[in-house]
């Protein structure tokens, strides 16, 4: 935990974020071009715009200790320039669904918040400035959480006491009314994803609407919603202020904390500011000690390290830079009694949560969500999404891996997922899935990877250790592969594998799996480095199969937590017998059909291939 928690302490900090990022800010020049060759869905121009814009998040929170008078006007005047047509520096106009849209807020936001300034420009750049972020009326604009844009744009102008477009509000918050599911939860869009823009995106921009709206009973159904969403999302955080890693954009980091912080800039009980800044204080105190930074100060791309594998196609150099919303609680003025009430620590949350309008099951173990996911379906054309919203459970304990290629185990690193192949070469990792059903004590699911090939897939939540039914049915001989948790690898990591059971162990940390029914392989995949998210090198405990034609069941068991062998024996006591499984309490039926055949063991099915080759070879 940062030790001293006054609001200078918390400036001092944004300045050590900021300022470096200032030093790439040529005096009125309304573009910042940071040390990087990525490139994006969106051209350098919109890049550099991107970086300055992001900017202007932690900006617009800090005070004149964090930025000077003389800074701000700098800022003002580039923002200016780059709003005047007549300008060479000139961003340029709007076009339907433009990355531009996503930069207005925090431009407009900032000139609100430097009126003063703003207001001793020339009518021109004043109207220059006005014009520009009125544009945001005559376009397209997605319909997902850029609404919101549409909102905040115009709310800043009418506080400016420019043009802006009461209509444009109302359709825009109509729009958003239509993505709202229930207790609290927003869809972005109409998609099947439940990520973090619901937090940092949709409730974040509703709630500064609710600060800045000057109606405050006209918004305060977004407050209530707001508090209602707190209930549940408390959930994806960790005692060690971690959080959940799952999803897009998890290069915005501790943006995953933004909610918490504008949450409690707003009026709220005492008890609520008390769980908002904890959480907030422990969430950055957890990644000011991840690899975040560059030699230069600068966040940079990646997760817990640098790392580009896993970003998106819309992740530029600066977008990191969103994490500064996480900054919204420094709106809290210095004599509130928020920078003296005491940060609490988590609440007493249940074992197992279901979350319906999310569509997962979190079950906690000592701090750690395990958040079970059945039903997000990758819809969305962004990178890796079977990775990012498919996979059986995520944990911040673990991470979560993406794919380097499909040609191999080690380069696929199927953690806490299904990979199943029917050449021995090319692996297709669970993705498209049909949910069947979602409640706290099972998830049922079906992969159809072809045509001739169902996998029914019922997943009983629990943590450290859960248990994954899987009903085969299968036209062609194939592979499947059951992955389990990552697991860092150093130097003092042991794995090994035995009757069934794959181990891994590290200190006073375990991750394991074993076959209960269907007499499995277990096997230990070596990751190739960079592929977890949290983990430089990791490996995977897993199960293998061999299936032929016909139906199969198999039964796996898989755990994450601490190297006790009671705890696993404990998590791994299932019982099935009469076609009823019985565990943790629960009892499940599964189909009692005695026409399922017994798994092909994997080592015999090499070696009937060999033997075959070798009988080949003799007869030439």
């Amino acid at each position: 935990m940062i030790e001293n928690t006054t609001r200078e302490t918390m400036m001092n900090v944004l300045a050590g974020l900021i300022n470096p990022v200032m030093r790439f800010f040529h005096d009125e020049y309304p573009y910042i071009s940071l040390p990087s060759c990525v490139a994006t869905s969106y051209s350098d121009h919109i890049q550099k715009i991107e970086s300055f814009a992001r900017l202007l998040w932690g900006a617009s929170f800090a005070d004149e200790n964090v930025l000077s008078w003389d800074e701000r006007k700098h800022l003002i005047n580039a923002i200016a320039n780059g709003t005047n047509p007549e300008s060479n520096s000139y961003w340029g106009d709007l076009s339907d669904f433009s990355q531009l849209v996503v930069e207005m807020p925090p431009i407009a936001l900032f000139v609100y918040r430097n009126i003063e300034i703003y207001n001793e420009l020339d009518i021109h750049a004043q109207e220059c400035i006005a014009r520009w972020l009125y544009q945001i009326n005559t376009v397209q604009v997605s319909v997902n959480n850029w609404q919101c844009f549409i909102v905040l744009v115009n709310n800043f102008l009418r506080l400016m006491g420019r043009k802006y477009s009461e209509q444009s509000i109302n359709t825009a918050l109509d729009n958003i009314e239509k993505m709202y599911l229930s207790e609290g939860w927003y869809s972005d869009g109409l998609t099947n994803q439940r990520d973090y823009y619901v937090s940092f995106a949709i409730h974040y921009y509703l709630l500064m609407y609710h600060l800045y709206s000057g109606n405050q009973q006209r918004t305060q159904k977004y407050l209530d919603r707001a508090i209602l969403f707190a209930d549940s999302f408390v959930y994806w955080f960790s005692e060690d202020g971690s959080a959940l890693p799952f999803g897009r954009s998890l290069t915005y980091r501790f943006a995953q904390m933004a909610f918490w912080s504008i949450l409690a800039a707003c009026e709220v009980p005492v008890n609520t500011k008390r769980l908002c800044k904890g959480i907030v204080l422990r969430n950055l105190h957890w990644w000011l000690n991840q690899e975040v930074l560059d030699q230069n100060g600068l966040l940079t791309l990646g997760y817990a390290y640098p790392n580009q594998l896993f970003l998106e196609y819309y992740n530029a150099p600066g977008s990191p830079l969103w994490a500064l919303k996480g900054f919204a609680f420094l709106l809290i003025p210095q004599e509130d009694d928020f920078w003296h009430e005491q940060a609490v620590d988590l609440p007493l949350l249940d074992h197992r949560r279901l979350i319906r309008p999310a569509k997962m099951v979190i079950s906690r173990h000592k701090g750690y969500p395990y958040a079970f996911v059945n039903g997000q379906s990758a819809g969305n054309a962004f990178g890796h999404t079977e990775c990012k919203y498919e996979k059986f459970v995520y944990s911040p304990h673990a991470g979560f891996c993406v794919s380097k290629s499909y040609y191999s185990l080690e380069l696929l690193a199927p953690d806490c997922t299904l990979a199943i192949s029917f050449d021995g070469n090319v692996f297709l990792s669970r993705s498209h899935t049909q949910a069947v059903s979602n409640d706290a004590d099972k998830q049922i699911s079906v992969w159809n990877p072809a045509p001739n090939v169902s996998i029914k897939t019922i997943v009983l939540p629990d943590a450290p250790g859960h248990i994954r039914v899987h009903e085969i049915k299968t036209a062609v001989p194939f592979t499947m592969v059951d992955g389990g948790f990552a697991f860092p690898k150093d130097h003092g990591t042991t794995a090994s594998c035995s009757n069934g059971t794959a181990i891994m162990l590290n200190g006073n940390c375990a991750s394991a799996c074993h076959s209960l029914v269907g007499g499995g392989e277990p096997i230990i995949i070596n990751a190739v480095p960079n592929c977890n998210i949290q983990h430089k090198q990791c490996m995977i405990p897993a199960i293998k199969y061999h299936f032929k034609t016909g139906k199969y069941l198999v039964i796996d068991w898989f755990y994450d937590g601490e190297n006790s062998v009671a705890d696993m024996e404990e998590s791994k006591n299932c019982v099935f017998n009469e076609g009823k499984l019985r565990y943790q309490g629960r009892t499940i039926e599964i189909e009692n059909d005695r026409s399922y055949k017994r798994p092909y063991p994997v080592i015999e099915h090499i070696r009937k291939i060999k033997r075959s080759i070798r009988r080949i070879k003799n007869s030439l």
